[in-house]
């Protein structure tokens, strides 16, 4: 009975967002971020097709410096190799996700770390655990957008293992996601962008 109102977001006068739907059989939401300002940019979660990606990036004419993983999981990461390769951008994670990369684990160059900021040109991003579905899912928020990774979708809580890791994640999205002010956008892994109001009144 809930859908969001803004599936995909809304255009900001200062921050570049695109939402990519990647994959085929499997759907995640990749996105491409920048600083309208500078210029500079990030990819956050580049699960599948690097193209995509990489074409996004050239349509909107940026200079990728950051690859941002919400958390490990294999549809979070699919291209990193491809994109890292194709952008030189230095790769971020929590270290706690380390674990979940196997090979991938040679693309990362930094740690994401609860309470610092990430900058993308002018537009500052701090970050903030959202642990629960991986040991290490991270949040990145901007005073007006977050990316959530699979912490919490439109209606619902991303999946978890057992009871304990679900109150972990609950407690995290109560008190660094949905305290945020009820207009700022979340964009997720799967499914369509949502605001804190929305979530606040609908997810159960």
């Amino acid at each position: 009975s809930f859908f969001p109102l803004y599936p995909t977001g809304r255009p900001r006068e200062d921050l570049h967002v695109e939402m990519l739907v990647l994959g085929e059989d499997f759907l995640m939401n990749g996105y491409v971020l920048g600083c309208k300002e500078t210029g500079k940019g990030a990819v956050v979660d580049p699960g599948f097709d690097a193209e995509k990606l990489l074409k996004a990036i050239e349509s909107a004419n940026l200079e990728i410096e950051l690859i941002v993983l919400t958390h490990g999981h294999a549809d979070h990461i699919g291209a990193l190799s491809e994109i890292s390769q194709a952008t030189g951008a230095s790769a971020l994670i929590n270290k706690a996700d380390m674990p979940l990369l196997g090979g991938l684990n040679t693309k990362i160059e930094g740690t994401l770390v609860e309470g610092e900021t990430v900058a993308v040109g002018n537009q500052e991003f701090v970050v903030r655990s959202t642990a629960g579905h991986t040991a290490g899912g991270m949040s990145l928020i901007h005073r007006e957008v977050a990316f959530v990774g699979d912490a919490l979708f439109a209606g619902s809580l991303g999946g978890t293992k057992n009871i304990g890791d679900y109150e972990q994640q609950r407690r995290a999205v109560s008190q660094n996601l949905l305290s945020l002010d009820e207009g700022v956008t979340l964009y997720p892994g799967h499914g369509p962008a949502t605001t804190v109001g929305e979530e606040r009144a609908n997810n159960p």
